[in-house]
């Protein structure tokens, strides 16, 4: 049976789901997850302050283009949606930069409004989803707790770590793109499929993708351990 890899378009397409209906590929804490980051007291005050007028309109990559999205309008649980006219984020460095930098600015304020004194080292999803959390946090439940309170949050944490595997997988399949289009016969496309087999039906498992949390909050993704700058 021959493989039929997936074009450029299918394959951003299933990258662009809104995070409800998005999984990471594989997600993992790396051994420094264990520790705890914490924020003073006199920090999450004055973070909490910013974040109250901080923006929610980040400018990102969509299948209706370039545009300025409200990430709080976007994420905010509601009922059934048209896909067709929904605008869908790509798995573009842009984009998973905007989660981010949303992620960052408005961390201190979610936590000093759930009474949590720090965010955790690292957060990832395994491969069901579920947001897995390091060991040693011990504010797990309650930050799991303000989350489900707070849907917008998680949801752009999760879009985060999702985009991110995406963007890994997309890097890694780089070449077999570029191949593909110098193949000027169906043995020779057939010789670049093998070649690139393992990718091709990995699925992106084996990715661990994991949102990173500093002293102050601020956000970084990295895939088994390294940063995307390094894709």
């Amino acid at each position: 049976m021959s493989i039929q890899p997936l074009s450029r378009p299918a394959f951003a397409a299933l990258s662009s789901y809104r995070a409800d209906s998005i999984k990471p590929s594989t997600a993992a804490t790396t051994a420094k997850d264990a520790a705890t980051v914490s924020i003073s007291a006199a920090a999450r005050a004055r973070l909490a302050a910013e974040d109250n007028v901080a923006s929610s309109v980040v400018m990102v990559d969509t299948n209706h283009g370039t545009m300025p999205m409200d990430l709080e309008n976007y994420f905010k649980p509601n009922g059934p949606v048209n896909l067709d006219e929904l605008p869908l984020l790509l798995p573009s460095r842009k984009n998973v930069d905007a989660l981010t930098g949303y992620i960052s600015s408005h961390m201190p304020g979610f936590l000093a409004r759930n009474g949590i004194p720090s965010p955790p080292a690292s957060v990832s999803y395994d491969e069901n989803g579920a947001l897995q959390l390091p060991a040693s946090y011990s504010h797990a439940e309650a930050f799991k707790q303000a989350l489900s309170r707070e849907p917008t949050m998680e949801r752009t944490m999760r879009t985060a770590a999702a985009l991110s595997s995406h963007l890994v997988g997309l890097s890694k399949l780089a070449p077999y793109y570029q191949e593909m289009e110098g193949a000027t016969s169906q043995a020779a496309a057939d010789a670049i499929v093998e070649k690139y087999r393992h990718l091709l039906s990995s699925g992106g498992r084996g990715e661990m993708i994991a949102l990173n949390f500093s002293s102050d909050g601020k956000a970084s993704i990295s895939h088994n351990g390294k940063s995307l700058d390094q894709l």
